[in-house]
């Protein structure tokens, strides 16, 4: 039985402004990704933001992770799929999610669904990332813990709630949508869900917060021509959208090229002077494949894009890299560069003219 404040929160989500996005978050009980005990959803509707949360009983009585929530707590609720089917699924009315490093918390919810013997089939939503925005946009923060960049926005958070996080999550992803052009970003689910393969060792850490293992081999500087690499599919994904979307600005995703470099037009560049690209940007290897950007509809923009993923058409980079400008800016605003540094310095594409910084 819903009682009425249930119902008058639940109702808000009739009046979702187009474009918002809706958070998740969950708390495990131990380690194992199968081990939701909570499950929180939380919007913004009429300019406040709302939430609600649900227990789920998780196949185990180890409840080391869970700094709330207990074993007594959720003894008699109903196991997770139950819960997502019945409760969490009819409240995703949007296409777009919003997380906190989306990664663990998609596979710990597809884990957890999965414990039952279905086969978790939710797969078409797209995420926008809170710590992949966090460290595009906001590159002075330091880290990209959830913390620091609540802090940085005023926003209260509780770390210990599921509910608390999953409100500050959709608050602060509003922040980035208010002052950014994101609104076209979006990482396929499915896409993050296909990297249970890849996983690397990691670490109960507040919840569905999950570390990597210190013992692990760090990254390289960026990730090349491997579709499949953890958080590198991400921030591919990302980028791409994200640097699109600023590159064809003031809605000119049809417009002919010409009209786009009217609109603004590259810097000269010395060929002789390093310049740098931050994390987050990317290169597109082929100059062919150029075009298959420009005439592409806004609407076929993700598959396009996860198309060009899979076959390694670019490189992504997950920290700031320095690299040489070996030609003139073509006349739809990319620029030819090969890599100045890494692990494979003869590396060479073409990158919008907006990423490439002098310093």
């Amino acid at each position: 039985m819903v009682n009425n404040a249930v119902r008058e929160t639940l109702d808000t989500l009739n009046n979702l402004k187009p474009n918002t996005t809706i958070a998740l978050s969950v708390d495990l009980a131990n380690e194992n990704l199968n081990s939701i005990c909570c499950i929180a959803v939380a919007w913004i509707s009429g300019g406040n933001v709302r939430g609600i949360y649900y227990y789920a009983k998780p196949p185990t009585d180890d409840f080391s992770a869970s700094r709330k929530v207990t074993a007594v707590m959720v003894q008699d609720s109903d196991t997770f799929d139950v819960v997502w089917d019945r409760d969490i699924r009819p409240l995703l009315r949007h296409p777009t999610l919003s997380a906190y490093k989306s990664e663990p918390l998609f596979l710990s919810i597809k884990a957890s669904y999965e414990q039952s013997g279905k086969t978790f089939a939710d797969n078409d939503f797209f995420v926008r990332d809170l710590s992949i925005l966090a460290r595009t946009y906001l590159p002075n923060l330091g880290n990209d813990s959830l913390l620091s960049i609540t802090h940085k926005m005023d926003i209260n958070v509780d770390l210990d709630s599921c509910l608390s996080r999953a409100m500050a999550c959709v608050c602060a992803v509003d922040w980035i949508q208010s002052a950014y052009p994101v609104n076209d970003y979006g990482i396929p689910l499915a896409i993050i869900l296909g990297l249970v393969s890849d996983m690397p060792a990691k670490k109960p850490h507040r919840g569905f917060y999950l570390e990597k293992n210190s013992a692990q081999t760090p990254r390289n500087p960026y990730i090349f021509r491997n579709p499949y690499i953890g958080l590198g599919v991400f921030l591919i994904v990302s980028a791409i959208s994200m640097g699109y979307y600023m590159f064809m600005q003031n809605e000119l995703i049809n417009a002919p090229a010409s009209s786009i470099v009217e609109q603004a037009a590259p810097p000269v560049y010395d060929t002789n002077q390093t310049y740098y690209m931050e994390s987050g940007t990317y290169i597109i290897l082929d100059a062919k494949d150029l075009n298959s950007i420009h005439i592409t509809s806004k609407e076929k923009m993700q598959d396009t894009l996860r198309t060009m993923v899979k076959e390694g058409k670019v490189i992504i980079f997950s920290s700031r890299t320095a690299v040489k400008v070996t030609g003139k800016p073509l006349d739809n605003g990319f620029v030819p560069v090969t890599i100045a540094d890494g692990s494979s310095t003869t590396a060479s594409g073409y990158a919008p003219f907006q990423m490439i910084e002098k310093k």
